[in-house]
């Protein structure tokens, strides 16, 4: 698309300084493609940037300021710095901009400024929905299993059945982060000049080097942390200032509503209860319970009174067989339950008198 024009031709039409017939080029540009119209509209978004001095060793703050003053909706600054280009790009680009503002003479600095850094914005404007700059890959665990991987700077993780783990494949090179759907035990590579990241939901935790346990489930939007051994911080991705550190033997919640508990005490000989073939549900809708249960033995659950989902119970199942697990529930929930496949139909009791 942008090679059909070209970049300087575009900073001399904000400018005013192109031609009549380079204005009759870009307008002829614009109506080719609607797309083309948005990347305009883009830069014109920052063309008033006040001018800032950054040194190059400063490039994660230039990247940062200008995706930030251009509008980008949403996402904090760690996300859209996670979004940049690698080290190596950034510095590059970095560099061509610094060396052109170091000759003041030169008519077109400050647009040669833009032009660097516009189609980088541009980038993460139609990046934020599927991450175009970043090549992901995507770990999924089918239901009925589990599944242990290790990274490539040592950590160690096992995957509850269902999960879903997303690797960036820089992983490691100028940060450690992933993205985390469901249920996951880490165990941590020290590294003191790269922190740990897990991103879950609206969630982030961050480590040098330890273990602890992940569950971040999309049905419940609640994302919770138990440490096993070393410590964490943990809070709200978007506001770095709403954080708990959470040592061994200690665990944490994040609701849905962006409500932090207060650390609470754990046996770390306990947690995680599934990697020992165990379900512990403390107060919990009946609803999460049978989640956990689909994940487990790769069934579907059908409630022909939905009033049940709500029901909350404090239960530990040991993963048995699944009629010894339904037994247990239906037993709590003064159910009965019958099979059609892989269905599992959850009736009332009183229904069925």
């Amino acid at each position: 698309m942008i090679n059909q024009i070209g970049w300087q031709l575009l900073a001399k039409y904000l400018s005013g300084e192109s031609s009549d017939d380079e204005n009759a080029k870009v307008l002829s540009w614009l109506e080719t493609d609607k797309e083309n119209q948005k990347l305009l509209d883009s830069m014109k978004g920052v063309w008033e940037l006040p001018e800032k001095d950054y040194e190059p060793s400063d490039v994660k703050a230039l990247w940062a300021e200008v995706a930030e003053r251009a509008g980008i909706k949403g996402e904090s600054k760690e996300q859209i710095i996670y979004k940049m280009p690698d080290k190596k790009q950034r510095e590059s680009i970095f560099s061509i901009v610094f060396r052109y503002t170091q000759f003041p003479v030169l008519r077109y600095a400050a647009v040669l400024i833009m032009i660097i850094s516009i189609p980088v914005l541009y980038f993460l404007f139609s990046s934020l929905g599927d991450d175009n700059l970043i090549k992901w890959k995507t770990i999924t665990v089918e239901n009925s299993k589990q599944s242990s991987l290790t990274l490539s700077d040592g950590t160690i993780l096992t995957l509850d059945s269902g999960s879903r783990l997303q690797i960036p494949e820089n992983f490691g090179i100028d940060s450690r982060e992933v993205k985390l759907e469901g249920e996951a035990y880490f165990e941590v590579k020290t590294d003191p000049e790269r922190p740990f990241s897990v991103y879950s939901a609206t969630a982030v935790i961050k480590v040098l080097g330890t273990k602890f346990n992940v569950r971040a489930w999309n049905e419940t939007g609640k994302v919770e942390v138990a440490v096993t051994e070393g410590k964490v911080s943990f809070g709200i991705d978007e506001k770095p200032e709403k954080l708990i550190i959470l040592n061994k033997g200690f665990a944490g919640s994040l609701s849905k509503n962006g409500e932090l508990s207060a650390p609470k005490q754990i046996d770390v000989n306990k947690s995680p209860a599934w990697m020992k073939g165990e379900m512990s549900f403390n107060d919990v809708p009946f609803s999460e319970i049978l989640a956990q249960v689909e994940r487990w033995y790769n069934v579907k659950f059908s409630l022909t009174d939905s009033t049940i989902s709500n029901e909350r119970l404090a239960v530990l199942i040991y993963k048995n067989s699944l009629n010894d697990v339904l037994d247990v529930l239906t037993t709590l929930t003064n159910t009965q339950y019958e099979y059609d496949g892989n269905v599992v139909t959850i009736n009332s009791a009183e229904s069925e008198k």
